[in-house]
């Protein structure tokens, strides 16, 4: 059985390749899905969806719709912990909202963590957290 992000990502490119997934106004996701004998995406196995988004992203990508996203080099902090430092910087942060990013970016690069927080590496993870901390 496909996995829920499988899933949702069939429905994200059908979405932006103009593919209803609507009952009534769907003929064009049916034909699809009866390449894979499935009446849904539910349907599908892991397998199987893994081919038919390989397939929906090449057709999104050929036509401007949709950019494939290259995976993260794993030397770099995990989402999570992006969320982590962001966290810690809103609250510790005195500038306005709109301008947080921006101070965070120059907080990283002024302590040699890194040039933003987009290039953060997990070696330095901890050591951000622990500057953070100590500054709330």
């Amino acid at each position: 059985m496909a996995e829920a992000w499988q899933i949702k990502k069939i429905h994200t490119l059908c979405s932006k390749l103009k593919i209803s997934t609507r009952k009534g106004d769907r003929d064009e996701y049916d034909s699809i899905m009866a390449q894979y004998n499935a009446q849904s995406s539910t349907d599908l196995s892991k397998a199987q969806a893994d081919d038919l988004i390989q397939q929906l992203e090449a057709t999104a990508v050929k036509i401007g719709v949709w950019k494939k996203r290259q995976p993260r080099p794993p030397e770099y902090a995990t989402p999570k912990q992006f969320r982590m430092i962001w966290g810690l910087w809103n609250e510790v942060s005195y500038v306005p909202p709109e301008e947080r990013r921006k101070a965070l970016d120059h907080f990283l690069k002024n302590h040699r963590f890194a040039e933003d927080l987009d290039h953060v590496y997990r070696n330095q993870v901890g050591k951000i957290i622990k500057t953070l901390e100590a500054m709330r």
